[in-house]
């Protein structure tokens, strides 16, 4: 039975452009990032959906600190295949479902930025933009500095992609429709962080 890569879930939503969402969690990934995580997961020797237990949630969690912190300085470098097979949760639930998601979206968008083919980039760039909105779900389960890294986290890493280059294939000098919005997606991702980081309640410690 196919499950959520990042939650564990067990009922995935399948569409025509082969991708999969989950009817929990809402994220969602293609059906080759699927595999590709699998994949991973089983040649670590670990068990793809292996519910993590409370006895080793905190090794988990630190686990996929040390993941993320290392793909960090990949995607800084824009490495973006080496961070892409850095991101991978250390177990299913991950401790870090929305960064993982997110954080694999852009390594997977970034490089088709600069592509002549709409048709490769825009999908990418939708299910980014999909999932940059299932932020209000994963939110109550985070409080202090869980809370505080993953916007941290998504901030950054939006600002990340928003600094990259962007070949526009919007022709104005023609009498195309073609019309590139990726720098409007780009945009309105960071809108959307930007709402929720202004609905934040003051936090004495970490503040927003």
């Amino acid at each position: 039975m196919e499950k959520c890569i990042y939650c564990g879930h067990n009922e995935l939503n399948a569409d025509t452009n082969d991708r999969l969402k989950c009817r929990r969690c809402g994220l969602v990934f293609t059906r080759p990032d699927y595999d590709d995580v699998n994949n991973i997961l089983i040649n670590a020797h670990l068990q793809p959906h292996d519910q993590s237990s409370n006895d080793n949630t905190g090794t988990v969690y630190a686990d996929e600190e040390d993941t993320l912190n290392s793909a960090w300085q990949l995607m800084q470098a824009q490495a973006w295949e080496k961070a892409l097979a850095a991101l991978v949760p250390a177990a299913v639930p991950s401790q870090h479902p929305l960064e993982f998601a997110v954080w694999r979206n852009i390594c997977q968008s970034a490089p088709t930025l600069t592509d002549n083919d709409l048709k490769r980039r825009s999908p990418l760039l939708g299910i980014l933009h999909g999932n940059i909105q299932r932020l209000n779900y994963f939110l109550p389960a985070c409080e202090g500095e869980k809370r505080y890294l993953l916007l941290q986290r998504l901030y950054q890493a939006l600002m990340l992609l928003g600094k990259l280059e962007v070949n526009c294939l919007t022709n104005y000098n023609t009498a195309s429709t073609l019309t590139d919005t990726t720098n409007g997606r780009r945009a309105d991702m960071l809108v959307i962080l930007a709402e929720v980081l202004e609905s934040q309640n003051t936090d004495p410690e970490y503040g927003t």
